[in-house]
């Protein structure tokens, strides 16, 4: 049977604002280490404060997905002192605190709030969930494993599972591994695909490669994890997909809405970012040690179908599953950039 699974929209903001905090008359200082550029889910995490009379000042930085600007980023912002940090995705935050077992020469003293990180204690951030106890606390986006299969069982019947991930991109193998222990008690068999080596990033050039290698072996499903180098390339992945009638899932929302991928249970990133505005809101105002507050995702996800993209590869889902999804791509739409 299905878990929880809940269509939400701005709600949830209502949901974080129950134990509104009064405000003090200041402008907070807040450096934001982004990873991949803007997305929703910093939009998201500024319309919060805003929206709780919070008055910020953004000091903004991009990797642009080189972790190799990384070291000079969590330089600058030791020297900044900002009030708290604003980290997206897990490359950006080991960079500024390391994980629970080292944290020689990360910052130690600043409050830092990290948000759109899939496995926090997979990828050694914190040691559990209840809290990290230190500088640290943040928001996981992706919806639990179990939970997105069962997603998948009320759409579609499968026996094989084709993903794809970045073999240098941890989070992305810790989804595929957990794919691969739930998978029996789904009553299916997981096919990996890596792009690229651990050791370094991957290439275009591999991704096509990859791509072919999973056309030809006809999976029921391809399922594309949280991976940066993948939500870039969506869109090679969703043409190449659609060109061999092979229906996709995404761990994340922009593929589907944006990319053409044809479906997946998924955390918006709009609602992760108010959500870690909440965090943040509770340390600058509520004067709460980031160590003490619970690392968590969200309960309530969102099951997107992008029926466009399924009539393309005359895809049908089960009709039970779209009962509750969120049909998407029946008409033009325009998003902003999550990815």
């Amino acid at each position: 049977m299905m878990g929880r699974v809940f269509l939400i929209g701005w709600v949830l903001l209502s949901v974080f604002m129950e134990d509104a905090l009064a405000v003090e008359d200041k402008t907070y200082r807040i450096g934001m280490v982004l990873y991949r550029g803007e997305t929703d889910a910093e939009r998201g995490f500024r319309q919060y404060l805003s929206q709780n009379g919070v008055r910020a000042e953004y000091i903004v930085r991009d990797a642009a997905e080189d972790p190799k600007r990384l070291p000079a980023i969590v330089e600058e912002m030791r020297a900044l002192r900002p009030d708290l940090i604003y980290a997206f995705g897990t490359s950006a935050t080991i960079a500024l605190v390391g994980r629970a077992d080292t944290t020689k020469g990360v910052i130690t003293d600043i409050p830092v709030v990290f948000n759109i990180v899939a496995d926090p204690v997979g990828s050694g951030i914190t040691r559990n969930m209840s809290g990290s106890g230190r500088n640290v606390t943040g928001v996981t986006h992706l919806v639990p494993i179990r939970s997105q299969l069962s997603a998948l069982r009320s759409a579609i019947s499968i026996k094989t599972m084709a993903v794809i991930y970045s073999a240098n991109e941890k989070n992305a193998v810790l989804s595929v591994n957990a794919l691969e222990q739930a998978a029996p008690e789904f009553n299916f068999s997981v096919q990996r695909f890596s792009v690229g080596e651990s050791s370094s990033a991957p290439t275009m050039a591999q991704l096509t490669q990859t791509l072919e290698g999973v056309s030809a072996s006809r999976p029921d499903i391809v399922y594309v994890p949280s991976d940066s180098f993948l939500i870039r390339h969506a869109d090679l992945i969703s043409e190449r997909l659609t060109r061999a009638r092979i229906p996709s899932m995404s761990a994340t929302e922009a593929p589907i809405r944006q990319n053409g991928l044809v479906l997946g249970l998924v955390s918006p990133y709009l609602h992760a970012g108010a959500f870690a505005g909440h965090k943040a809101l509770s340390i600058l105002v509520g004067r709460e040690e980031p160590g003490q507050i619970p690392i968590s995702g969200l309960d309530r996800f969102t099951f997107l179908i992008n029926i466009r993209s399924a009539l393309a590869i005359e895809f049908y889902p089960k009709i039970g599953a779209l009962g509750y999804a969120e049909i998407i791509g029946n008409k033009p739409r325009a998003v902003s950039n999550t990815h």
